[in-house]
């Protein structure tokens, strides 16, 4: 649980140090006032970066140069203190006054899903998105066997990018068996994880709009073991040598939204992509109680704006159980008051303040 949080020049809100002891945390407001932004720093100070921008830079307050926040974890019975200070575009992080050199500790220790607005781009939008969201997912549940893997594949895909546009043909071949077997790892664990999210995935969406969908998993390698693989690669080669670039691996693969053999992204309507995207997550959720035997964060932006009563109360019963859950919405509504646990705060222009009852 995340107990209380200090934000300075972060985004448009204030400097403050809010107290969040409650396993439900509602933030009230009209839009532009500063919740998404309050959800961004929740974010921000579990996992070290945010939700919606790649370049920290962005979320520094107007005409400000740095932006710090801190972050007061419980676990159990102990303390956890997260700082987390950025200035000149160079980005600090200490675990209880311990420098961290790597993220994904953070990932591993308070696990956090955001549900937004946004959400639904990873049904229609490009397949960067669902692949980010899948590879978020499986170094969840496989922990240093899929984080690893996946930085040295991006390490060595880098070298042979830069190889191909300077001519480096000794290069390319030294390092194919290599780059085969980081692909072979890598598809053989996305492949495991989609058939364990889709196991989950398909029985809820059919309960919420009586479709039957799952994902599938398109590798554009097609060949099932190393010796394959390496043959088609180097067939390939005088291609990818025409584009000075690697044109095959698993940073090019997609996952398809099916329903039986047809595709069926593009004909769901905007309700319905809504939905799905709100299921995925769900089962992400899931999926990091069951493999990390830890309760995760969830961080609700205004989800309850765009669904009925009754879809809201099949999205409650989905939920797995959670550490904490901060919510934003227009104004505090009865069934809100009936949450166990909970503190309310209306935001306006950047300031939170508690709200009673």
């Amino acid at each position: 649980m995340l107990e209380e949080i200090y934000l300075y020049q972060f985004r448009n809100l204030a400097t403050m140090c809010l107290a969040l002891d409650a396993k439900h945390i509602i933030l009230v407001g009209q839009n532009g006032a500063g919740k998404s932004n309050f959800l961004e720093a929740i974010y921000y100070a579990c996992l070290g970066s945010s939700f919606r921008e790649r370049q920290d830079e962005q979320i520094v307050h107007f005409e400000k140069h740095q932006f710090a926040l801190k972050g007061i974890h419980r676990i159990d019975k102990y303390f956890d203190t997260v700082n987390i200070q950025y200035q000149e575009k160079r980005k600090e992080i200490f675990l209880n006054k311990v420098i961290l050199r790597d993220r994904k500790e953070l990932l591993m220790r308070y696990p956090c899903v955001i549900f937004g607005y946004h959400d639904s781009a990873l049904i229609h939008g490009e397949p960067s998105l669902r692949r980010q969201f899948f590879d978020q997912m499986a170094s969840l549940v496989y922990g240093d066997s899929y984080i690893l893997s996946l930085r040295a594949y991006q390490h060595l895909l880098k070298q042979r990018n830069l190889a191909f546009k300077n001519e480096q043909s000794a290069f390319i071949a030294s390092s194919d068996g290599m780059f085969v077997q980081l692909n072979a790892d890598l598809m053989l664990l996305r492949r495991g994880l989609l058939s364990q999210f889709n196991a989950k995935f398909t029985p809820l969406v059919h309960a919420l709009l009586d479709k039957t969908l799952e994902f599938s998993y398109k590798a554009s390698f097609k060949e099932r073991n190393t010796e394959e693989m390496l043959v088609y690669l180097q067939g390939k080669r005088a291609y990818e040598w025409s584009k000075k670039s690697v044109l095959f691996g698993v940073h090019r693969d997609r996952y398809l939204l099916m329903e039986g053999e047809r595709e069926i992204a593009s004909y769901l309507s905007v309700g319905e992509r809504r939905m799905v995207s709100l299921v995925m997550k769900q089962v992400l959720a899931q999926l990091i109680v069951e493999h990390r035997g830890r309760k995760p964060i969830i961080l609700l932006d205004d989800v309850f704006v765009e669904l009925d009563n009754a879809h809201r109360e099949r999205f409650w019963q989905m939920l797995p159980d959670y550490e904490q859950l901060f919510m934003s919405a227009f104004s505090l509504e009865p069934w809100m008051k009936e949450l166990p646990s909970y503190k309310s705060y209306r935001v306006v222009g950047g300031e939170i303040e508690w709200m009673d009852g």
